[in-house]
């Protein structure tokens, strides 16, 4: 699954000489001001077709120990990897009984046009209009791929900035800290 992670490496020899209670509450700030800043940034840039995919949008703690080692920011939607690096050309096939054309029914509904003939395999005209819009979106998939969209990678690369204030604002609260005692 494509998410963005945020991680300080090198931390436990620094915690390790100077103690865990200099680092945590500092740390839990640095490690929030970071994750919210890299998820504001992802949020305008996620696709939103449906809104399932930016609707699944979630920031992740680590939550196992006295401190925050990590964050995990990103959509939890099963075809976010999807979205962000594209799908290379293929067929999905797009028969009655395929995957995408229930997709294309669940999110596209093809607009129906009435024949003033009977059509042909005994179709309706609902049918026919679902099998025409799968067929095609097939085509496409099969000429092109789908695009990728990295919006993960972009709110990354926009909030850099913000993540290393943030952690720099941490190493100046816990040398304070570290000064004072």
């Amino acid at each position: 699954m494509a998410l963005a992670e945020i991680e300080f490496e090198g931390l436990h020899k620094a915690i390790a000489k100077l103690g865990p209670e200099l680092f945590r509450d500092p740390l839990r700030r640095a490690f929030d001001r970071s994750s919210q800043a890299v998820g504001a940034a992802m949020l305008p840039g996620i696709p939103a077709y449906t809104g399932h995919l930016r609707g699944s949008l979630q920031i992740e703690l680590d939550q196992r120990g006295l401190l925050v080692d990590w964050a995990r920011i990103g959509p939890r939607a099963k075809h976010t990897h999807f979205v962000e690096v594209g799908v290379r050309r293929h067929n999905p096939g797009f028969g009655r009984d395929a995957r995408l054309a229930e997709w294309v029914a669940a999110k596209i509904a093809p607009p129906i046009v009435r024949s003033k003939r009977p059509r042909k395999g005994g179709r309706s005209d609902a049918e026919a209009a679902l099998f025409q819009a799968t067929f095609l979106i097939a085509r496409s998939m099969a000429r092109k791929g789908i695009k990728p969209r990295p919006f993960i990678r972009n709110a990354m690369r926009a909030s850099k900035g913000t993540v290393v204030a943030a952690f720099a604002q941490m190493a100046r609260e816990v040398e304070g800290a570290w000064l004072a005692s």
